[in-house]
Parts: C-alpha cells; structure tokens; sequence
C-alpha cells in the first residue's frame, strides 16, 4: 500500500526503532535531502540531512551513555495537507525528555520521507542520574 496512513503509521515505526537502536545513519535516512528540524521552545533549527545527521548523533550519544532508553510515540493523528501528510502527537523517552512532536510527511519515489520535524520538549529528564552513578552506591 504504497503512500497510504498504514504505510506511513510502518515508517514511523521503523523509524522509532531506528532511534531506539541509536543509529542516527538510519535515523537520518527517513528524512528528505533539504528537511527542517526545529526545537519549538529551544528555537533551533537544523537544515538538511548532513547536519540532522550531526544533531541525531550527538542526542544518541547522549541515550547510549543513559542508558539506551526506548522511545515511544503516543496519541499519533494524521492530517492530509496537500501532497503531504502531517503527523502529530506525543513522545516519552525516559532519562532524555517527553515531549510533542509535528511531523511534515512527503511520500517520494523512494517511499516516505520527512520533509520537516518540528518538536517542543516539555520536560527535560535528562538530569537523572547516568546508569554507572547508580551502580557505585550499591
């Protein structure tokens, strides 16, 4: 089902599992050649995927040393703009932040790809302590 929300609800998928094995080079092969990433309440932005590479990278390394914690997206709903289609909803990613998420979804000829990746991080769960702190106070 080529282009099809059940297509696109396996690619987020994938891409979820991508994130969660912390391997920005599949992490970064959902996105299209000039996408946007933009932090809402950060006010950064990354454009094109040579830099979204860079940014997945160094976040990875961070989920790595705390631990490898898995990602989940929540509460997803699609809405159809045009040749695009835009996914929203919520992320928990335990000793890393939660948050809300817009994603701008194209389909290409080489299947699904994310055109613009906008997310605002709620709260920031990253000052928990590192998995190796809390084994030295056992």
């Amino acid at each position: 089902m080529e282009g099809s929300i059940e297509s696109l609800t396996d690619t987020i998928a994938s891409l979820t599992e991508a994130s969660n094995e912390c391997d920005p080079t599949r992490v970064v092969a959902f996105y299209s050649e000039e996408a946007l990433m933009y932090d809402e309440r950060g006010g950064q932005v990354v454009v094109g995927k040579s830099d979204i590479e860079q940014y997945w990278a160094i976040t990875l390394e961070l989920a790595i040393a705390r631990g490898r914690p898995l990602m989940e997206r929540n509460n997803l709903q699609f809405i159809m703009d045009g040749d695009y289609v835009l996914c929203r909803g919520t992320y928990v990613w335990p000793r890393m932040h939660n948050g809300q998420y817009l994603h701008k979804w194209q389909y290409q000829s080489d299947g699904w790809r994310l055109v613009a990746h906008y997310f605002a991080i709620e709260t920031i769960l990253a000052d928990s302590p590192l998995p190796t702190e809390n084994l030295e106070e056992e």
